[in-house]
């Protein structure tokens, strides 16, 4: 009897982790989509005005499209991170999917590459938690 007693509390402060842990990458998420759309689309619609000079426009139009692509793919994982099941792992694909685009942004850009992977990692934990969990169960 204590066993079960023992496991179900195990259970219970699993499913409590995996939610906290899912509600912090979808906020994450949902911050990565406000940063990475707002700056893509300042650098889509006026690059001469943030480069100072028309050299640099170009290389930021397409810095700009890189980071609408990235915040999309966050916005897909953001939509999906609050559901359960399978929806987890789509969540997971779509911050691996924010990471690629950064990939060939300059290093400038880092932190979001750095904030991706954080993501993903999180976002994987989230999965084989409730993976584990549905097994249990």
């Amino acid at each position: 009897m204590d066993e079960r007693i023992e496991e179900c509390g195990l259970r219970q402060v699993r499913e409590y982790t995996a939610r906290r842990v899912t509600a912090v990458t979808a906020f994450a998420l949902w911050v990565w989509v406000v940063l990475s759309v707002t700056e893509g689309v300042v650098f889509v619609l006026a690059p001469e005005a943030v480069a100072g000079s028309y050299l640099f426009s170009e290389t930021l139009l397409f810095e700009g499209l890189i980071m609408l692509s990235s915040g999309v793919c966050a916005l897909i994982g953001a939509l999906f991170c609050r559901r359960k099941g399978q929806w987890n792992i789509v969540a997971a694909a779509c911050a691996t999917a924010s990471i690629i685009p950064l990939m060939l942004v300059p290093v400038g850009d880092i932190a979001g590459l750095l904030y991706a992977s954080v993501g993903l990692a999180v976002t994987l934990r989230v999965v084989r938690t409730r993976w584990a969990s549905a097994r249990l169960a």
